[in-house]
């Protein structure tokens, strides 16, 4: 199973790269992506983060599963894990940000405001929840984690 799990990352960071330029080259992060109806914004950067965190729970797991580590509390591990990728992401974003501006608002790779950063945070924790959702679901596949 485990390079399942570095299949499924690869994939999903590759739609995430893809859809980061596309939602750029659209002005998607300028306009934001509106429900149709409900009056609520929905960020499209919100959803690149949840897919993410899934990918970051992924690769997670394929790395345990190749270091061959003994996880008692799998879900918290996980956790731990997304979040601390999370908080490292964000600040390479800062830092990009304060370091390299030009790189970092081309390409809108940054956090304009700590609520921002806070939002993203929890969008890849939300990432996590659907890959622990989905593990449970399906047990077998996902023996590790359960």
């Amino acid at each position: 199973m485990k390079s399942y799990y570095l299949i499924f990352t690869v994939i999903l960071i590759s739609c995430i790269v893809v859809g980061h330029f596309m939602a750029l080259h659209f002005g998607c992060y300028t306009t934001s992506l509106c429900s149709a109806g409900s009056g609520r914004t929905i960020w499209v950067d919100n959803i690149f983060h949840v897919l993410a965190g899934i990918a970051f729970g992924l690769f997670l797991l394929w790395l345990l599963e190749v270091i061959n580590f003994k996880l008692h509390y799998p879900k918290i591990t996980l956790l731990a894990g997304v979040l601390l990728l999370a908080l490292l992401w964000e600040l390479i974003e800062f830092l990009l940000l304060r370091y390299s501006p030009d790189f970092a608002l081309r390409f809108s790779i940054y956090s304009p405001t700590l609520a921002e950063a806070g939002s993203d945070i929890l969008s890849n924790v939300f990432g996590w929840f659907i890959l622990v959702f989905f593990t449970t679901m399906f047990k077998k596949h996902f023996a590790r984690i359960n």
